[in-house]
């Protein structure tokens, strides 16, 4: 077999495959074995007749397409893999002589991985990112904790329902005196003021005392997230059952015992800081990374081919469907909500998508020339890294699976993770 090399464009090669007679004989013979059953010749048994007899009877070239392709699939992955060819798509293969004692030739065009031209990402001048703990992040955690051991105690019949007060209410919802299914609600515990209901809700209950009910009537917004309540005018019917208020606890010693595992609320609150400062470690090093790989970007030259952008804005929606389904939407209900064509949604997504491929190219680049190889205990160790996230009562099961069917995404993932990691070491300015 020989084969011959021509780029015809910045992504794009087009690669010319002779195939000696013999190899082709062998896709012939490959494809009368797969299609014999297919012949019916007197004298034989279906599948029986031997491939001379078929070749005299219905000509060599019968088993011409099947023979080629065969030839094809085995051949060009051939090519590839030899001259390092990188396909990000499936060839387009054009037959130019097909047997006939030549064996075969075609052409097959094929758009490739692009050509990455690294700029400079060492020693890049970066501005540190620190994001110090204040006194007033630690006093919101202190007051979520107490928010949460709030005890509520009755206001008293004669009461009546104000601000900050906890209602506790049943309610039921009509549209034109038809009640609206799963609109109800007994013994739901509303703060008011909180915002928790539709706007407008709240403000009409101040005023209520226990065994009231009162019609409250609110609209609801256009492009709700329930089409049925979309832009309605909704009727609820709602019933103070008790008037509760909130009793804050003491902050105090006693208070961080009752919490947690610590005896003073300085023990506690240093807990916290530590906390804070591992969570905007984190941050710190998240958003680094993401300016020496910005940097990285505008300093290199990478151009993508078009099937690869709408291949990761592919990904990208079937993402948004994912999250929209767990939300209890759907891709059609989203569009309307936020008043886009699903043509101007893939436009808005196609600058996020160029960039996620260009980063992924450059580590891939930059693993390349840094000589950075995946050690098999990370692979593994990487593997189950997923497994986790996917599979975590049965992980190792899923790994070993992983392992096998996934293994080269696997050591590219390794390999990224590694060349970030010398970018961090090599342009951290913390260093």
């Amino acid at each position: 077999m020989n084969a011959s090399i021509e780029r015809t464009n910045k992504n794009e090669v087009k690669i010319r495959v002779n195939v000696e007679d013999e190899i082709f004989q062998n896709a012939i013979l490959k494809s009368y074995k797969k299609n014999a059953s297919s012949f019916n010749i007197q004298g034989f048994r279906k599948g029986k007749a031997p491939l001379n007899l078929i070749k005299k009877m219905y000509g060599e070239s019968v088993f011409y397409d099947d023979a080629a392709q065969i030839c094809v699939d085995d051949t060009f992955q051939e090519v590839i893999k030899e001259n390092s060819i990188k396909p990000v798509d499936n060839p387009k293969i054009e037959l130019i002589s097909v047997g006939d004692g030549k064996g075969l030739e075609y052409n097959a065009l094929v758009t490739v991985q692009p050509e990455v031209i690294l700029g400079q990402y060492k020693d890049l001048k970066l501005e540190p990112i620190k994001y110090p703990v204040k006194d007033e992040e630690i006093d919101k955690e202190i007051d979520n904790m107490v928010e949460k051991n709030i005890i509520l105690e009755s206001k008293g019949s004669d009461s009546e329902l104000e601000q900050k007060d906890v209602a506790i209410i049943d309610y039921k919802a009509y549209i034109n005196n038809i009640p609206i299914n799963g609109e109800e609600g007994k013994d739901y515990s509303l703060e008011i003021g909180s915002k928790t209901f539709v706007d407008g809700f709240e403000e009409q209950l101040i005023g209520m005392k226990i065994g009231e009910t009162k019609d409250v009537f609110v609209t609801f917004p256009k492009n709700y997230k329930k089409e049925e309540l979309d832009g309605r005018q909704v009727k609820f019917v709602v019933t103070l059952n008790d008037i509760k208020i909130k009793i804050f606890p003491d902050l105090d010693d006693e208070f961080a015992k009752d919490v947690s595992e610590f005896d003073t609320l300085e023990e506690l609150k240093q807990s916290i800081r530590k906390k804070l400062e591992n969570e905007n470690s984190k941050r710190e090093r998240r958003e680094t990374e993401d300016k020496i790989l910005e940097e990285v970007l505008n300093n290199s030259i990478i151009d993508v081919p078009e099937i690869m952008i709408n291949r990761e804005i592919d990904s990208m929606v079937n993402d948004l469907e994912s999250s929209l389904k767990q939300q209890g939407l759907n891709l059609s209900r989203y569009l309307v909500y936020t008043g886009i064509t699903q043509e101007k949604m893939r436009n808005n997504m196609r600058e996020s998508a160029i960039n996620k491929i260009k980063l992924s190219l450059i580590l891939d680049k930059i693993s390349e020339v840094e000589n950075i190889v995946a050690l098999e205990d990370e692979i593994s160790e990487k593997a189950s890294e997923i497994a986790k996230t996917y599979s975590p009562n049965d992980t190792q099961k899923y790994a070993s699976s992983l392992l096998k069917s996934q293994r080269e995404s696997i050591i590219s993932n390794v390999k990224r993770s590694k060349a970030m990691d010398l970018l961090m070491k090599e342009n951290n300015p913390l260093n």
